[in-house]
Order: C-alpha cells, then structure tokens, then sequence
C-alpha cells in the first residue's frame, strides 16, 4: 500500500502566504461532487479569505471583520416622518441600496457595517 507522507511546516501563520489561491485551484476540482449550498458557503469563504489577503477586508484584533461606514447613507422615514431605517451602499464592493434592519454586513461581500451617523444625530 502506497502511503504519501505529509510534511507540515511549524511556521506562524501570516495572510501573506496567500493560502487561497492553492485553496481555489484545490475547491474547483472538488466542487462538482459537492452539494449546491456546501459548494456556495465554501466559495463564499474561500472569496472573502482572498478579499482579506489583498487588503480588501480588514479584521480587528478579536478576529471579526472591521466595520466601514455605509456610502450615501441615508435616513428613510415613513409617512408620519418617523425614522424607519437607514439606508446605504457597501464602503467595500458597492452593493447598493442596503438597510439597516435587514443586515450589519454586506450580503455581497461580507463587509461589516457601520451604520452610526459621523456628524452625529439618526
């Protein structure tokens, strides 16, 4: 029996040992043995790990994505000029049109969101 061996280096992780492209090339042989949904959340990560190595996304110390204020950010009040929710586009990718009730990241590319108003106030 033919037994491969594997040698790991002990070495301290860094993001700039850009572990997703040998991980895509890896997935994308796999991918079409895989379920629908699983194949999706694995690309879907493997996507937002390549986003981090190139800088796209930032992750605070506590391993959480780093929040980026929402673009043309905007309050959308109902017909009694209550406030309903804030509205606004992805800092990262420009996802358009997203809302504050719905999400704190972005459904396109993960991006954490922050939805405080600079100059203070809704």
């Amino acid at each position: 029996m033919n037994e491969s061996k594997i040698k790991i280096k002990s070495e301290p992780f860094s993001w700039k040992d850009n572990f997703s492209e040998v991980a895509l090339e890896d997935f994308s042989k796999i991918q079409k043995d895989l379920p629908y949904i699983t194949a999706q959340n694995i690309g879907m990560a493997l996507g937002k790990l390549k986003m981090i190595e190139d800088g796209e996304l930032s992750i605070n110390t506590d391993g959480r994505f780093a929040k980026k204020s929402v673009k043309n950010r905007k309050l959308v009040k109902d017909f009694h000029d209550r406030p309903l929710y804030i509205q606004g586009d992805c800092p990262n990718c420009g996802s358009v049109n997203l809302k504050s009730c719905d999400t704190d990241y972005c459904n396109a590319c993960g991006q954490a969101l922050d939805w405080q108003n600079l100059n203070g106030g809704m």
